[in-house]
């Protein structure tokens, strides 16, 4: 696709791309895990995920000249991240490193030590650390949440922070002349405004490639009468990998007429929760299907919608045949259609019924009983609810308390209170709200105590409990006897409740960096000359505590 074809987006000011204003991060053939906008549990994927061979440890290039914006250290989400700062008005971000090159190497390492903590967020300096296109500025890794070495890379707008398409610029490197393709049509029924023949309120159909290369319906759609929805399950896919990707842009015509448009070329981390409404949430939950939706609940704010006649609803108010059309297209601009028809049947719409914990998804709600109070604030909620609650006696600290449905999304956080029935601790910073996952574990939530109730923020529905962690965390050294010939301390911190919340290790009373994988539960200390003195004994002492505030400590005396 040429650059004037690709700036077309409606979300993407005319003139900013430009084609060869940016080089690639990594010297390798550029093959994609992962592409822009893809739907991820909760977010949209806000770069592109760029293969590194299975490997870590391959120099990343800055794309452009910049200087260095900001520096992030975590154990989690993207691990060791930088961020570079570009004259055009665009930062580059680069995720899962292994390690800096110098100088930013060191200076991060300086701020670690200057701040006591692993875990490093800084802001720079314009100009406080150049950089110049095809310097070596980073390696790649697999550091923090990443499920496999790669680099995840994003191109932002710096003065809003959006996420913007990386393949606007790339799409030329990347090989693919492969349409995207269909999986399922889907048809809603709007709950109270429409029908369908089958009684339900949701149908899905397969689809099927023909022979002479047309997509197809597998089976026919039920007839419907009132107002309806409509919706898919699609992939894109890429030269000579077998990867599945997002979308790019998605258009439902209804009699030839465009009616609702879908473009994912950028968009607000504000909104990213938003895919929770943009898809099936249900689907997701319960049968990990992705299915786009091409209309807009009540509360869907979500700008990727160029187009969305009536907000993607369509009316079925005469019985007569409705055709439909759908066209996927991806970003080097290879697109797949599918034609399908549409029965009008008149039938009589149920109608809706309002029960007693009803809640309507434009203003605030609240749900209050004797042991839980809980309160919804105004968009919260994508449609309207009627809240279910039940309260199910249990042999630990407190009721098993349902709420609602793991099912219907929440778009914020909610604050709920709920009461601990057998309220028996003297250390009241023990108890913390669970969530039962879909394996009828629970799982740390957090939250405080209050009065005889946990407190708590949550941002999904569900089944919660009260649950206590009076266990401090496990500290397991690796191969400690060896520590001194390896110039490298390996211990692993675990914690089987509330989950590790700090650990500081000090060597002779001085702070010392232990780097932190989640992945592993391990930490370590790679011994450093500059601020460690030869030729002495040493005492290494280690802190580990929990999310509850339990803590374990390791002492170890050693000769260097």
């Amino acid at each position: 696709m040429s650059a004037k074809g690709i700036t077309q987006s409606p979300f993407i000011e005319s003139g900013r791309i430009s084609i060869g204003d940016f080089d690639f991060p990594l010297r390798l053939t550029p093959y994609l895990s992962g592409n822009f906008a893809e739907l991820r549990n909760n977010h949209f994927h806000s770069g592109i995920d760029i293969k590194t061979n299975k490997g870590v440890g391959y120099p990343v290039y800055a794309v452009a000249d910049g200087w260095v914006s900001r520096i992030r250290v975590s154990n989690y989400g993207f691990g060791y991240a930088l961020y570079v700062d570009h004259p055009n008005g665009f930062t580059t971000v680069y995720g899962h490193l292994q390690k800096y090159a110098k100088p930013i190497a060191d200076f991060t390492r300086t701020a670690q030590y200057n701040m006591e903590n692993f875990e490093l967020d800084t802001l720079l300096k314009p100009g406080q650390i150049p950089v110049k296109r095809g310097q070596i500025i980073a390696y790649s890794g697999n550091s923090g949440s990443s499920a496999a070495p790669h680099l995840h890379f994003e191109f932002r707008d710096t003065k809003t922070e959006d996420p913007i398409d990386p393949l606007l610029w790339y799409i030329g490197k990347i090989k693919d002349n492969i349409p995207p393709r269909f999986r399922k049509i889907a048809i809603y029924a709007m709950e109270g405004e429409g029908v369908l023949s089958t009684g339900t309120s949701k149908v899905l159909v397969t689809t099927v490639k023909t022979s002479d290369g047309k997509w197809v319906l597998n089976g026919m759609l039920p007839k419907a009468w009132g107002k309806i929805g409509l919706g898919l399950n699609a992939y894109d896919y890429m030269n000579e990998t077998s990867n599945m990707y997002g979308i790019c842009s998605i258009s439902l015509f209804q009699e030839e007429e465009e009616i609702f448009r879908q473009d994912l070329s950028r968009f607000s981390f504000s909104q990213t929760r938003y895919v929770n409404s943009l898809t099936d949430y249900e689907a997701w939950q319960r049968n990990r299907i992705w299915i786009i939706k091409s209309f807009l609940e009540p509360e869907n704010w979500l700008k990727v919608y160029p187009v969305a006649k009536n907000r993607g609803i369509i009316n079925i108010n005469k019985e007569k045949t409705y055709h439909f059309r759908y066209v996927l297209t991806d970003r080097a601009g290879n697109a797949s259609e599918i034609h399908f028809e549409l029965q009008g049947q008149k039938k009589d719409i149920p109608a809706l019924r309002l029960g007693k914990n009803h809640m309507d998804s434009w203003k605030s709600n609240q749900f209050l009983s004797t042991d839980a109070k809980i309160s919804i604030p105004a968009g919260s909620l994508y449609k309207n609810i009627d809240f279910n609650y039940q309260q199910k006696t249990s042999t630990g600290y407190s009721d098993i308390y349902v709420l609602h449905d793991p099912y219907t999304p929440l778009h914020t956080s909610i604050p709920v209170s709920l009461r601990i029935q057998k309220d028996e601790l003297n250390n009241k910073n023990a108890y913390y709200l669970a969530k039962q996952d879909s394996y009828g574990r629970y799982k740390y939530i957090g939250g405080h105590y209050d009065k005889g109730m946990i407190q708590a923020n949550i941002r999904e529905f569900g089944t919660y409990t009260v649950k206590a962690d009076t266990i401090p965390p496990k500290i397991i050294g690796i191969n400690l006897e060896n520590a001194v010939k390896n110039r490298l301390f390996r211990i692993r911190i675990t914690d089987d409740a509330s989950g590790i919340s700090t650990w500081r290790g000090t060597i002779d009373g001085k702070w010392v960096l232990f780097e932190f994988d989640g992945k592993t539960s391990q930490i370590k200390y790679q011994f450093d000359d500059r601020r460690l003195t030869k030729g002495k004994e040493h005492l290494l002492v280690l802190h580990v505590k929990d999310a509850c505030g339990n803590e374990s400590s390791l002492e170890r005396s050693f000769y260097y």
